[in-house]
Parts: structure tokens; C-alpha cells; sequence
């Protein structure tokens, strides 16, 4: 029988110790098993560069980059600064390149454990952490859509009374993120998209 468990953030192993996991599997018919980045839950982005809530039974290596987008955090804008960055709107062009961005990291990793285990049998579990607040990305990617022509979409009055409470527990409980700025919001998103 399944158990809850105790809190959100939990290791799955404290509720169900025997599990065997896909990755096991591969192990037991003998095939080569590796993580890079997050494939189990974790603590963005606090925990980047970190196992996080790994499962260490499950990979005969594993790998754990941190790039930019974690080390220059601190440069992040933050929308909400009462809030930490992983759970508001929060975003950083960052200098750099791609492949010194944690995500950049992992795809480049994983091309390499591959070239390297091409001739043998092999599960590689590539994880990224990104789209996750705070959104940081290479600031070409930016240069793409220029902020004068971003537009939030505008929630109508009462838009929310059908959803249920727990769907806003780790989202922002406020319509239009308390955005008052009608440059920002497109009362007319629907059809703005439609067209």
C-alpha cells in the first residue's frame, strides 16, 4: 500500500524503500546506466550542480553540472523580491554562451557519454532544469522578442473562481502577478494569438 509521504520534498525511498526504478532495470540487463542534471526532484535552483533528491542504487555515474545560470544568480531580476527567485518572475539575460549555461552543459555531457558508450549497450538520462523560474537564458534569446512587444495576458475579473484552491498553492495567488501597467497586459490575448 502506497503512503503519503511526510513532506513535499521528501525522498521517494523513505515511502516506498524497494522500489526498483527504470533505471535498475537497465542495470540488471546489463546495460551502462548515467544521470546528468535533474531527472529526480529538485530544489530549483538552489540545488543545481547538487544530486538533489537523486537516487544513487539507480546510476552507475552521474553528473551534476552548474553553469552561469547558477553561479550569476545573483544578478537575477526579481519581480516580487518578498519571494525567492524559484517561485516568481524572475529572469536574467546572461552573458555568455550557451554551452556555459547549466542546460548547455548537460546536452554537451550526455553527447559525450554517448560517443563514449556508443559500441555497448547504454541509458542515459538527460535532465534539465530549465524552463524553471528564475528564467535565465543567453541574452541572444532575449534580443529574439523585444520587451516593447511582449504583452501578458490579461485575466478577466472572476477568471479564477472555477479553479481550485490548491492549483495556486505554489503559483502566484494574484491575477495579472498585481501588474498594473497596461503596456504589459493585452486585454485582447485571445484574439491576439488567433490571428
Amino acid at each position: 500500500m502506497l503512503r503519503s509521504s511526510p513532506r513535499q520534498d521528501a525522498h521517494f525511498r523513505v515511502t516506498l524503500p524497494d522500489a526498483v526504478t527504470l533505471s535498475q532495470q537497465f542495470i540488471k540487463a546489463d546495460y551502462f546506466t548515467a544521470r546528468v542534471g535533474k531527472i529526480y526532484h529538485y530544489n530549483v535552483p538552489a540545488s543545481i550542480g547538487t544530486d538533489g533528491f537523486d537516487d544513487a542504487p539507480s546510476w552507475q555515474k552521474t553528473v551534476n553540472p552548474k553553469g552561469r545560470d547558477k553561479t550569476d544568480e545573483h544578478l537575477v531580476f526579481n519581480a516580487e523580491p518578498a519571494r525567492k527567485i524559484s517561485g516568481t518572475i524572475s529572469w536574467l539575460e546572461a552573458e555568455g554562451t550557451d554551452e556555459e549555461q547549466t542546460a548547455g552543459m548537460v546536452a554537451t555531457e550526455v553527447i559525450k557519454m554517448m560517443r563514449e558508450k556508443k559500441d555497448e549497450p547504454f541509458f542515459i538520462a538527460a535532465g534539465f532544469f530549465r524552463p524553471h523560474s528564475p528564467f535565465i537564458a543567453p541574452k541572444k534569446y532575449f534580443d529574439l522578442y523585444p520587451l516593447e512587444d511582449l504583452r501578458l495576458p490579461y485575466t478577466p475579473n472572476g477568471d479564477r473562481d472555477d479553479i481550485p484552491t490548491a492549483a495556486f498553492a505554489h503559483n502566484n495567488p494574484i491575477p495579472n502577478y498585481n501588474i498594473e501597467n497596461p503596456h504589459l497586459l493585452c486585454s485582447n490575448f485571445p484574439r491576439t494569438i488567433l490571428t
